[in-house]
């Protein structure tokens, strides 16, 4: 399987099995091109996605659960949409000797009152909040730094999300270098991990709001994602209606 992920080069590459745990639709194995992941939001509602237009599964009770490295997750079948409950994030605090090669790697100053924090949701991801989103998309990563941090670490990579304006929309980019990913175009873990991040700091004007996050605007693969914190991330990525 790896072997085969190493082949697409993909940001990941999934494989459907049968289900080992009582109560899961399936089970799925995502890989990267280096290495397996525990979960991934994207590989997550794509594979459910392809799946359900095979006919290979059916919800039950508006309801899929997929069985993977980080356990059990739940995914909603609402309409023509899917979306899916994040796994339970773990934040903890970096320190300031990592901020500061945070800094180093990505090249800009990053919030100090809102500072970098992992979250592991199953992958682990450093957050790392930079208030303007211009300052975000001027971005230009020293990659063999961002490998180098990732691996003293045993992070997946650095998600960093900038205020586009007052509406609470933001502006996300996401590195994984050491997972052989210069720069995810959209990445829902990460994605998950920054509305864990917003709540944690309590950037958010109310603890139950739905906000617009934007990523691949550098990459030409520009995505809008959905949100609603504290735990379900709705990623609206296709209307399953619509497809031939």
């Amino acid at each position: 399987m790896q072997a085969i992920a190493g082949w697409t080069n993909l940001s990941e590459t999934t494989f459907l099995l049968p289900p080992t745990q009582p109560g899961a639709t399936y089970k799925l194995r995502i890989f990267s091109p280096r290495n397996e992941l525990d979960f991934a939001g994207h590989p997550t509602l794509g594979s459910a996605f392809a799946a359900l237009e095979a006919k290979r599964i059916f919800p039950t009770n508006g309801k899929i659960i997929q069985e993977c490295g980080v356990g059990l997750v739940t995914l909603h079948v609402e309409d023509t949409h899917l979306s899916l409950t994040l796994p339970e994030p773990k934040l903890k605090v970096v320190t300031n000797e990592t901020i500061s090669e945070i800094e180093a790697a990505l090249g800009r100053s990053v919030s100090r009152i809102a500072s970098p924090v992992t979250v592991n949701t199953g992958i682990v991801w450093i957050v790392t909040y930079i208030p303007d989103a211009k300052d975000v998309l001027n971005i230009k990563p020293n990659l063999e730094r961002l490998t180098a941090l990732s691996n003293k670490l045993n992070v997946t990579g650095v998600t960093v999300f900038g205020d586009k304006g007052q509406s609470g929309e933001i502006e996300v980019r996401t590195f994984a270098p050491a997972s052989g990913i210069e720069e995810d175009p959209v990445c829902g873990s990460g994605n998950g991990s920054v509305a864990a991040f917003r709540q944690h700091y309590k950037l958010l004007e109310r603890q139950e709001m739905t906000y617009t996050a934007n990523q691949g605007q550098k990459l030409v693969a520009m995505e809008k994602l959905s949100f609603i914190t504290p735990k379900m991330v709705k990623l609206f990525l296709a209307d399953r209606a619509s497809q031939p």
